[in-house]
């Protein structure tokens, strides 16, 4: 949990007390973002805005998620040219890159492995960038964009609106 900090720290930095923190918590003031154990952790960002000495450049921060379906998709570089369609959408509105997620996998596929370490650092962005919504998921999409959203992340599909065809 890269810059996230305890209560402890948090009540700390902010001169205010722990039960203070929690009941900001309930309140929605502060979020707090809970381990296994059910401790509470707090986004070093969100301290810092309550400060008032926040970095605006890391509300840029995103992940590109680029997956085509099979290996023969890839060796036709639709891959590579799905990657730099979305770093060209991402120069243009100066996000800011974080790491480039890609993945050679049917969207069907629960167990892709660069999809689940995205989502495992999900702290260190504020938005995630696909191309399609089925990039993302065939099914569940609105789940995933559901649970990143309890993370304060939104996903933004460059080309939302635009019907594939079938081979698309």
């Amino acid at each position: 949990m890269k810059d996230m900090i305890d209560i402890s720290k948090a009540s700390q930095m902010l001169g205010v007390d722990t039960k203070t923190l929690r009941r900001w918590d309930n309140e929605g003031k502060l979020k707090a973002y809970r381990t296994l154990g059910g401790h509470r952790r707090y986004k070093l960002l969100d301290i810092e805005k309550l400060l008032g000495i926040e970095n605006q450049n890391t509300e840029r921060n995103v992940f590109i998620y680029c997956r085509v379906s099979t290996k023969k998709q890839q060796q036709s570089g639709n891959l590579e040219r799905q990657k730099q369609r979305l770093i060209n959408y991402c120069n243009k509105r100066q996000y800011n890159v974080v790491y480039i997620f890609e993945e050679v996998a049917s969207s069907l596929n629960d167990r892709r492995r660069q999809l689940i370490k995205m989502f495992r650092r999900l702290n260190e962005v504020y938005t995630i960038i696909v191309e399609y919504p089925d990039r993302l998921a065939r099914f569940g999409y609105n789940y995933l964009k559901e649970f990143a959203k309890s993370l304060n992340v939104s996903i933004e599909a460059v080309e939302q609106n635009k019907k594939l065809e079938p081979n698309e």
